[in-house]
């Protein structure tokens, strides 16, 4: 089911950055691997955000890399606008980065959220 995909995928990203010495380059290299090493899922759950428009059910789902990111960048950031803006920034990277020719890079997408969280 498309929903387990996006729950092992926020509780595998969980997991990695449990450590309280993760920073945001940890943060960005995950983002920049699950583009690069898991594309096929990644499209998934993109696919799932737009089904999740139309069917309420799959809302929870959907929601869940956002919430973890947001959850993620407060460490860094106590500024909830910062922060969401930072989940769009991130998000909007991830989208673009399934068309684009050759998707961003972890220092691409920290660079981004580091801007955007100060």
């Amino acid at each position: 089911m498309i929903t387990a995909g996006a729950e092992r995928f926020a509780a595998g990203a969980r997991e990695r950055m449990a450590d309280d010495g993760a920073t945001l380059a940890d943060l960005a290299g995950l983002a920049a691997r699950y583009l690069r090493e898991e594309r096929g899922r990644a499209v998934a759950e993109y696919e799932l955000y737009l089904l999740a428009a139309r069917r309420p059910a799959l809302r929870p789902a959907a929601r869940l890399w956002g919430d973890l990111l947001a959850e993620l960048l407060a460490r860094w950031c106590d500024d909830p606008a910062a922060v969401r803006a930072a989940v769009a920034a991130c998000d909007g990277l991830m989208l673009q980065g399934l068309i684009a020719e050759r998707p961003p890079t972890a220092g691409e997408i920290e660079a981004v959220l580091r801007d955007t969280l100060s």
